[in-house]
């Protein structure tokens, strides 16, 4: 017969000991543009361009659809380009894919047609999908193996906690303001972090 002894001392954990990660001063700039950029695509949320399609053109389901199907046909055309092309000129390339975004951010906030709007969308949807994956690869390359984690780690988190409140200020705006305000607040955020990437990705020359 075998048993096992009693344990009785307590394990005691110090949670001073657990320190806050400390950033460089560049990833706390970039962590930054990372937020402003979360803001900046969040703020303009699907429901809004439904929403204008809806009641302030008066179209319908089939409407609507249209603008998805630009919106997917887009991401799709962006994935194949990019595919296998990263490479030294991926910093500009970053850029451009921003610049393509505010565009259709600008073209949304002015739209007065249903083709406007499928237009704009297809511009967002590319260039958020050119984008995304050569920034990500800039990052895991200028980025210490030992502070991914930490930095990736932080992002999430930002995405989570900000996510939460944004959609109830996009429909605020949406409500009392002007049904795509949320996309002119857009355009500031992304030219805001356009900014600070350009001055990141100069750094990193």
């Amino acid at each position: 017969m075998t048993y096992l002894p009693s344990v009785e001392t307590e394990a005691e954990l110090d949670f001073l000991e657990f320190k806050k990660p400390e950033l460089d001063k560049e990833l706390k700039v970039l962590l930054g543009a990372d937020l402003l950029l979360i803001l900046g695509f969040n703020l303009p949320a699907m429901f809004v361009w439904i929403n204008y399609i809806i009641t302030e053109l008066n179209g319908t389901f089939f409407h609507v659809v249209l603008g998805e199907v630009g919106r997917v046909g887009a991401a799709v055309s962006a994935g194949l380009l990019i595919k296998d092309r990263i490479d030294s000129k991926s910093k500009e390339i970053i850029i451009v894919g921003l610049s393509l975004i505010a565009i259709g951010y600008i073209l949304m906030y002015f739209s007065a047609e249903l083709v406007t709007i499928v237009l704009a969308l297809a511009l967002i949807s590319f260039g958020n999908t050119f984008w995304w994956p050569l920034h990500n690869s800039l990052l895991c390359e200028f980025i210490e193996d030992e502070r991914r984690g930490e930095y990736f780690g932080l992002t999430r988190s930002l995405r989570k906690i900000v996510g939460i409140p944004v959609p109830l200020i996009a429909g605020f705006l949406a409500f009392y303001i002007s049904p795509l305000s949320p996309y002119f607040v857009g355009i500031i955020f992304i030219i805001v972090t356009m900014m600070i990437y350009y001055y990141i990705y100069s750094k990193w020359k």
